[in-house]
């Protein structure tokens, strides 16, 4: 398509995108966010988004004193932000929830005049011929990279008001259609997400089991053991199976290792490891770019978290020459900033070395799954945006710590957990056809091919 919108109707109009926020400016956030700071400001980073929206359940906040600095890009309904570094081209359009938060350098806010809906802005924004504008004049040296000269300059098709809130109808129409199956498999996986957490974190059956032996519980465990006890008062606590509960020790010990469990207690007859020594774990790797291609030949490749969806990442570029393969249903793991965000492989594919691929040695899928993301507050301290790119190699990869439980409870957590997995892969493949459609339409709508400005008199007249 060129560098010019030239396939758009005659009759409409086009803008740069500078020309349509209310400064005639596009601003970056925070440059050097800092330490986490509990009291601080939230902001949205690139690992909070996806290609459907942001997911803010967990945030880094920023000291005041560093917020003070970036008053300019505190958020307010109706912003419109664009990720810069990374997983770039990704957008999202501030609502009340996100007001007076701010973004990091790798994200770009933008500020529409009134006379603009912000949705139509982030429709053009997502558009094929923005991601090729955007991809043809970002910078790889070390990481890809959006210059805000370059945003500035997108061009902006603004078709008559009924025609664009046509095209807007159907679009967000599909918009709230995956957002719906989104939010289902969200809640799906925060399920089975606070199963593993209960099990594998806060070792709830095994306190349990230490109360109703009478075993003496560690002064480090103190307060889980009330809170277990002000948890089985609640009419809806329902105790384990009996055939479950007994697959859990009912003491703990002391590893000597403060960073693994509890200040180093854990069940006893379970193992203070680390992610190598039960994971097996193939770091990625690209091959020449000359084997690349988006028409299907060879396998599908996975570069980094650009690829990813909310479960399995989207099937955008294919290799014919991979360097690194993962097998179907591996945990695939972002290295490369963001740091740490986790997808599966729906297929045998190959991986770039922004992604590192994961399996349990005994094959357990969703446990390895779940496993990774659980050590998500490790990752954080390789992760770095602005100035400074995060990554993990692999050796800090495998020597990650971890806990290793008896097989029978591992064996046990995938036979419960699959039966929630099944239902998401089937409410994930119901939205990849949900965001096909959508994908195949907007750039026709886009630009005009489709004859909205007659279909839409023809549906108003009838």
């Amino acid at each position: 398509m060129g560098d010019s919108l030239n396939t758009v109707p005659a009759h409409w109009k086009t803008k740069k995108l500078v020309e349509l926020t209310e400064t005639n400016n596009i601003s970056y956030g925070v440059v050097q966010p800092g330490q986490h700071d509990p009291d601080g400001v939230p902001i949205i980073r690139v690992n909070n988004f996806s290609a459907n929206g942001v997911d803010t359940s967990e945030v880094l906040k920023v000291s005041p004193d560093v917020a003070e600095k970036y008053k300019k890009t505190r958020l307010i309904e109706n912003d419109v932000l664009l990720t810069l570094v990374g997983s770039t081209g990704l957008t999202y359009v501030v609502n009340k929830a996100h007001e007076g938060w701010n973004v990091p350098r790798a994200v770009g806010v933008i500020r529409p005049v009134k006379t603009i809906n912000p949705h139509w802005l982030k429709i053009c924004l997502d558009s094929s011929f923005t991601k090729h504008f955007l991809d043809s004049r970002a910078n790889t040296t070390v990481q890809k990279t959006l210059n805000l000269s370059d945003v500035k300059q997108i061009p902006i098709p603004i078709p008559p008001d009924h025609e664009r809130e046509f095209i807007e109808s159907v679009v967000l129409s599909l918009n709230g259609r995956i957002s719906k199956n989104i939010e289902i498999n969200r809640t799906l996986e925060q399920i089975v997400k606070a199963l593993f957490k209960s099990w594998f974190v806060d070792f709830d059956p095994v306190i349990d089991n230490a109360i109703a032996a009478g075993n003496d519980i560690p002064q480090a465990l103190k307060h889980r053991v009330e809170q277990r006890k002000q948890a089985r008062q609640l009419p809806d606590f329902k105790p384990l199976p009996d055939d479950i509960r007994v697959l859990f020790p009912s003491e703990f010990e002391q590893t000597g290792e403060p960073i693994v469990g509890f200040d180093g207690w854990i069940p006893k007859g379970w193992k203070a490891s680390n992610i190598g020594s039960s994971f097996d774990v193939t770091m990625g790797q690209s091959p020449p770019g000359s084997t690349y291609n988006e028409i299907g030949e060879g396998i599908a490749f996975y570069q980094g978290r650009a690829d990813f969806g909310f479960r399995y990442p989207k099937n955008r570029v294919y290799c014919t020459a991979p360097k690194r393969l993962a097998n179907k249903f591996d945990t695939l793991v972002s290295v490369r900033a963001p740091v740490g965000d986790a997808n599966m492989a729906k297929e045998n594919c190959a991986i770039g070395r922004g992604v590192a691929a994961v399996r349990h040695q005994s094959g357990a899928i969703s446990f390895t799954y779940y496993s990774i993301q659980n050590l998500s507050h490790y990752f954080e301290r390789y992760e770095g945006e602005g100035t400074v790119f995060g990554s993990i190699n692999q050796k800090d990869f495998k020597n990650l710590p971890y806990v290793a439980p008896d097989d029978l409870v591992i064996s046990k957590f995938e036979a419960i957990s699959s039966s929630m997995d099944e239902k998401v892969d089937l409410n994930s493949k119901n939205l990849v056809e949900l965001e096909k459609l959508r994908d195949n339409l907007l750039p026709k709508l886009i630009s005009g091919e489709l004859g909205i400005r007659k279909q839409h008199k023809e549906m108003v007249s009838g």
